[in-house]
């Protein structure tokens, strides 16, 4: 990455917004105890309801992956600026916030069954490796791949709850007290335990076309704001991916711990927020169980389809949504993933 980018991204971010993800503090533990392991919308534009915003500038401290190797490309610096936090929430009941997150879990987990993941997938290895620009390119498309669908939803969401149907519905693990069918995911049923207070605790299953996936949570209230965290998981294969709401960090921050053969596989948190008190962007800190490496990422709203992607030593990655396609374009080169 330009050096004199770094810095001017660094102390941007820095003077601007604190994210804190529980991603360090899992892997930390998690990693000191066994070898971690080898290392897709209903939606309406969040943004396009909230109207105008009266955002409140927080103290931001991002740490900027200091172990990318340096490249001679020119950042596109003047796109970047302050990042302040969003003061009306997009989610606006538990229900709504349960079928957020399962939708966002659900392409993750299901990306474990259609392809394992190789067995070295990095977010850039070029830093121990003299490659071109173009298999730089390869290999960060690759990686985000693995993000990309949380971190659209994040942008997109849905401006109006899903109604959860409440009746006696019978799944394949069981008869649940309520039912939300949400698109390009199939049908969520769960039930709550009341003997402990609504949303206290809640279990459930999530159907499509070809399985069903179980799914457990609860309520954790922290600093007096309640938060939905739950495990999505595929029993058969051991593979399931955990989602943890934090109020207190920023309005709209989520964290996941994606989880192949019971082994840690990566582990990533978003966080809404507004560039220049007016620009959607999210900032995303991620890990990689395989490499013990991790960064940060600044992804940038131009419109629902067209996203601004910088960090890891690129100037601008143009990702483009058409279609069912997902277009990555940077200098003269351009990746198409379905």
């Amino acid at each position: 990455m330009d050096e004199q980018f770094e810095k001017q991204l660094s102390e941007k971010v820095q003077n601007s917004y604190e994210v804190k993800t529980s991603a360090e503090d899992i892997l930390c533990d998690y990693h000191a105890k066994q070898k971690a392991k080898k290392p897709f919308n209903y939606k309406v534009p969040f943004f396009a309801s909230l109207g105008t915003l009266a955002c409140a500038a927080v103290a931001l401290a991002i740490v900027l992956p200091l172990s990318f190797g340096k490249t001679t490309l020119t950042p596109d610096a003047s796109s970047l600026g302050s990042l302040t936090d969003i003061n009306v929430s997009p989610l606006k009941s538990k229900e709504g916030t349960l079928a957020y997150e399962v939708s966002s879990v659900y392409p993750l987990l299901k990306r474990l069954g259609l392809q394992k993941i190789p067995a070295k997938s990095p977010f850039l290895e070029f830093q121990d490796k003299k490659e071109g620009v173009e298999e730089r390119f390869e290999s960060f498309v690759e990686s985000y791949e693995k993000v990309q669908s949380p971190v659209r939803d994040g942008f997109l969401g849905t401006s109006a709850d899903l109604t959860a149907n409440e009746g006696s519905f019978v799944g394949k693990n069981g008869t649940y007290d309520y039912q939300v069918v949400i698109p390009e995911v199939g049908t969520l049923l769960y039930s709550l335990d009341k003997s402990l207070g609504n949303w206290s605790k809640f279990s459930g299953e999530v159907s499509d076309n070809e399985k069903t996936y179980s799914l457990e949570g609860r309520t954790i209230t922290t600093n007096g704001r309640e938060n939905l965290t739950l495990k999505l998981y595929d029993s058969e294969d051991n593979d399931y991916v955990n989602v943890e709401q934090d109020k207190n960090k920023s309005i709209f921050f989520f964290s996941y711990s994606v989880f192949e053969d019971g082994l840690l596989s990566y582990t990533f948190s978003m966080s809404l927020l507004q560039l220049n008190s007016t620009t959607p962007s999210i900032v995303l800190t991620y890990y990689l169980a395989d490499d013990a490496k991790g960064g940060t990422l600044q992804i940038v709203w131009k419109n629902r389809n067209v996203y601004q992607i910088y960090g890891e030593g690129f100037a601008k990655i143009l990702l483009t949504y058409q279609s069912n396609q997902r277009i990555y374009s940077y200098l003269s080169y351009v990746i198409t993933e379905e």
